[in-house]
């Protein structure tokens, strides 16, 4: 598996214009199977800490209210990146993916994370 998300990691970071950064995170035990970022000022490790918690507060939120619900993405716009979050079907892992709002169609960069997430 190590292979196919490195694989994942890197087609992402080729393929999505405007990319700044993306990890992939286990939820449960906050485990970071990949990450990349192409700029230097960008902690994704630190980013995908807080994702992770918000993440996690949401599904505890959803269980808490005992709604048949399940995350499929959160958009987060800033002034100037936007931060795609996709959840896996079962709640495992999670996605994260930013990107400079400049450069990104959100719709279109949605559209190719949905596409590469078969890959794995």
């Amino acid at each position: 598996m190590a292979d196919l998300v490195k694989e994942f990691g890197e087609t992402i970071s080729k393929n999505i214009p405007g990319f700044i950064a993306t990890s992939i995170i286990e939820i449960r035990n906050g485990i970071c199977y990949y990450s990349k970022t192409s700029d230097k000022n960008y902690d994704i490790d630190l980013g995908s800490t807080f994702i992770l918690e918000m993440v996690r507060a949401k599904l505890n939120g959803i269980n808490a209210l005992q709604q048949n619900q399940k995350i499929e993405d959160i958009t987060i716009t800033l002034t100037s990146q936007y931060h795609i979050i996709n959840v896996s079907e079962e709640n495992e892992y999670l996605i994260y993916l930013a990107v400079d709002a400049s450069q990104a169609n959100l719709t279109m960069t949605k559209a190719l994370l949905a596409k590469y997430k078969k890959m794995i």
